[in-house]
């Protein structure tokens, strides 16, 4: 008796996905039919790319333009994407930036949340000036405090929940004017002597 793996049904399909990588799933499965994307669509949804040439041919960047249309939550781990690149997730809502600077985030429509831990060397507050208008919640985690550049009044940004760690108490103040709806503030102030 010959049995054809797309009338298997959907448990024993998840069954033989726990034995594969998210790479193989995907390859195997992945745009066949409608049911088949339904069943495996928990291994589309999120997805890390990291340098990953020299153990697996880039497999994670690869992946990255298969699913990117379909992820709802992408992590760059040690590795630089370009604008086009994060673009293929062009309905990612979580974007995360694991000891990586971002060099600059596209507009993503639906892109909530934008999570950037980074070494010492990550300076530019830049990111909350995003064209992405949905953007509300940031959390920037730096070994080096930001500095809160005197900007124009004109710019500032729409985001209401941030995670941040300041040089001073000026800094402070600098950032509640460029961020008037925040609702929700997180913040480490390292040198917390007011000048006068």
């Amino acid at each position: 008796m010959t049995t054809i793996l797309e009338y298997l049904p959907d448990e024993i399909l998840l069954i033989i996905c726990q034995y594969l990588n998210q790479y193989d799933i995907i390859r195997a499965f992945f745009g066949l039919n409608y049911r088949l994307n339904c069943t495996i669509s928990q291994f589309i949804q999120s997805l890390i790319v990291f340098d990953d040439t020299y153990l697996n041919g880039g497999r994670s960047r690869r992946l990255l333009r298969m699913i990117g249309p379909y992820l709802h939550s992408l992590t760059v781990k040690q590795v630089h994407l370009s604008p086009a690149e994060l673009s293929l997730a062009s309905n990612v809502q979580e974007l995360t930036f694991l000891q990586t600077q971002p060099e600059l985030v596209p507009a993503l429509k639906n892109l909530t949340d934008l999570n950037i831990i980074t070494g010492p060397n990550f300076k530019s507050i830049d990111i909350l000036f995003s064209k992405t208008n949905n953007l509300h919640s940031v959390y920037i985690a730096s070994s080096s405090p930001l500095t809160v550049p005197i900007l124009s009044p004109s710019k500032f940004s729409t985001i209401k929940q941030l995670a941040i760690t300041l040089q001073s108490p000026e800094d402070f103040i600098r950032l509640l004017r460029l961020c008037p709806e925040l609702t929700c503030l997180n913040l480490i102030l390292q040198n917390c002597k007011l000048e006068k």
